[in-house]
């Protein structure tokens, strides 16, 4: 009876492992595209592109999902090889707790995988986005990518200005560079551009690689002369910025005796 009751056991116990085998979740329940492409594999969100056909949403979603939990950079090959816009932003609802009423409130927050990307220490991502025909002066309005909310016009670059203050890797920047992307473009109601926002808060190899491709030295923002936002960046020590003023001094004179 005991050697009965065992086999029962073994029986249910693989195939209760197989359910989880096939679809990333116990006891044979289903994972929608999107959420698998947060928890799947390689393989299983392959096989989920073939099979379940997802809707132009889920693949938006989906892909958005795969960036956001660092997934590998070949799930997020997958999904913009099944032709979803690699321009596109996904509407997912958030919930939030009103910090005057305490009440949870929900709300829909636009998500741009592109955006997200650009905020990854992962190249490949990036790399991968643009190959497959991400705008680098794509502009967005009230987007949230990675832990930032955008909540005027936006641009990956003035995304990447940001968020490179952490990480301080100018390899995206010279990647968006590379791609085309305009150095010198003023972007939204503050009308910031991403090199102003390079001197804001950027380390030193970040803004040199802004002024090797091109910025703008002679630039005035809002009456304010483009080189003044080097003076409140907390991430560039003093000597470091002198060292800066002089490159971009010497840049302005050069630029004079051109005209």
């Amino acid at each position: 009876m005991k050697k009965i009751l065992f086999a029962v056991f073994l029986c249910g116990l693989l195939m209760t492992g197989s359910a989880w085998a096939k679809t990333g979740s116990p006891a044979g329940k289903s994972l929608s595209f999107p959420e698998l492409c947060e928890k799947g594999s390689i393989e299983q969100v392959e096989a989920a592109l073939k099979e379940k056909k997802p809707t132009p949403e889920e693949l938006i979603e989906g892909l958005y999902n795969a960036i956001e939990e660092e997934q590998n950079s070949r799930i997020v090959e997958l999904i913009l090889d099944s032709g979803v816009d690699p321009n596109g932003y996904c509407e997912v609802e958030r919930q939030r707790t009103d910090v005057v009423t305490g009440e949870k409130v929900s709300s829909k927050v636009k998500h741009c995988p592109f955006f997200s990307a650009c905020t990854k220490r992962d190249w490949s991502y990036v790399d991968t986005f643009l190959k497959h025909g991400a705008d680098p002066n794509l502009e967005l309005s009230q987007v949230y990518a990675g832990s930032y909310f955008f909540n005027c016009e936006s641009t990956p670059f003035l995304v990447i200005a940001w968020t490179e203050a952490t990480q301080h890797d100018d390899a995206i920047v010279a990647r968006l560079i590379d791609a085309g992307a305009n150095i010198n473009k003023v972007v939204g109601p503050y009308k910031m551009t991403a090199f102003a926002t390079a001197l804001q808060c950027c380390r030193t190899n970040v803004i040199c690689t802004f002024l090797a491709a091109g910025a703008d030295v002679a630039q005035v923002i809002d009456g304010t002369p483009v080189t003044l936002f080097l003076t409140t960046n907390r991430h560039v020590p003093d000597g470091e910025k002198i060292a800066l003023l002089q490159q971009i001094t010497l840049m302005q004179i050069l630029a004079q005796l051109k005209k």
